[in-house]
């Protein structure tokens, strides 16, 4: 019902009223044309009825009125978030938050993730409790040498928020649905990826099939180690070479004895020495590694970056901001080696390679 005051005739019926009673005068004063009498209800309205104009002013004004305010409620959410990403604030929120999220994917997918903590990490896993306590002092052995090498702590860089999520499963399967329902990812070709989120990241994992060179936790530091690596200084994309090479390098430092690394070595030495490696600048300023199958690849890059490194790990730091800070990879190489260009740099490290792995 359309409510009115009352001892107050209501408009649209005191309008009706006016309207009956001038067809009455109408038809007394003998009046053959509509034009004679006008009875259009509007010209009889009420004194404080608003006109068609003015409706239209009105609404169009709360129209604007309702969008400063989901603008105003869109800018504090996005306040929020931002504030999430720089680490200034909601952090404790958002490990809360993250701590459930291992007993949702169980509730979804028929999982039996168990959650352990450590200072950088969050670990839902359905291995044994032995395996798991292994993963969680992996993933702790890995933020310090990364610190080693970076200096996160003493600089005090901003990682990422909240804690590094990971998840690591013993089946497959459960890795395939889980990539599937949360990420919408085809996973079937991988052993693990990672996913970042508004500053918030998780990787995942499943334990390689029997007979893998790569033991779980080895692939936990590689795909781990990418992480670090995106997160340092600012998330921003890194050449592909710098980006494999060093999650390779940090996996080898986990695992000296891996026979993947003996394999790598034996591949370089023997295309150096055949003066058929692939040049820097081939590796530096195109896609290499190419893809999975690229063992050439994946050797030139971690061998670069090994060799970068044990020049002088404060350079090549140096290098990495470079880099990230958007400087061109031979500019950055000058800046933070002496002058080096593509050439002069290929033939240090070919040196290096010639002298270290025979």
């Amino acid at each position: 019902m359309n409510g009115f005051l009352p001892g107050r005739v209501p408009p649209r019926l005191a309008r009706q009223s006016k309207v009956d009673k001038r067809k009455k005068e109408v038809s007394k004063s003998g009046a053959s044309h509509p034009e004679d009498a006008s009875l259009d209800p509007e010209e009889s309205r009420d004194e404080g009825q608003h006109p068609k104009g003015e409706k239209d002013i009105l609404s169009a004004a709360f129209s604007l009125f309702l969008c400063f305010c989901l603008l105003f409620l869109f800018s504090l959410t996005l306040k929020a978030r931002i504030s999430a990403y720089d680490g200034t604030s909601h952090q404790e929120a958002i490990i809360k938050a993250q701590k459930a999220q291992g007993f949702l994917a169980n509730r979804k997918l028929g999982t039996e993730l168990q959650g352990i903590e450590t200072p950088h990490f969050i670990i839902f896993s359905d291995f044994s409790s032995q395996e798991r306590k292994k993963q969680a002092e992996t993933a702790e052995v890995l933020y310090h040498s990364f610190d080693n090498v970076f200096k996160i702590t003493a600089n005090r860089d901003k990682m990422w928020d909240g804690k590094c999520v990971l998840y690591l499963f013993t089946r497959k399967e459960d890795f395939l649905k889980f990539a599937k329902r949360y990420d919408y990812y085809d996973a079937s070709q991988s052993g693990g990826y990672f996913r970042i989120e508004q500053g918030q990241v998780r990787v995942v994992l499943y334990h390689p099939p029997p007979g893998h060179p790569r033991s779980i936790e080895e692939t936990l530091v590689h795909e781990t180690a990418h992480v670090f690596l995106h997160f340092y200084r600012k998330v921003v994309a890194i050449p592909k070479w710098l980006d494999e090479g060093l999650a390779e390098y940090f996996r080898f430092e986990y695992n000296p004895k891996s026979p993947e690394k003996k394999h790598y070595m034996s591949v370089i030495s023997s295309k150096v020495k055949k003066r058929d490696n692939r040049s820097a600048k081939k590796m530096m300023t195109r896609t290499n590694p190419s893809g999975p199958d690229d063992i050439e690849g994946y050797a030139t890059a971690w061998s670069m970056v090994e060799f970068l490194l044990t020049y002088n790990k404060h350079r090549f730091v140096h290098f990495v901001k470079l880099v990230k800070e958007g400087m061109g990879q031979e500019e950055a190489l000058r800046k933070s080696y002496g002058g080096w260009n593509y050439r002069k740099f290929e033939a240090a490290w070919r040196d290096y390679v010639t002298k270290e792995y025979t």
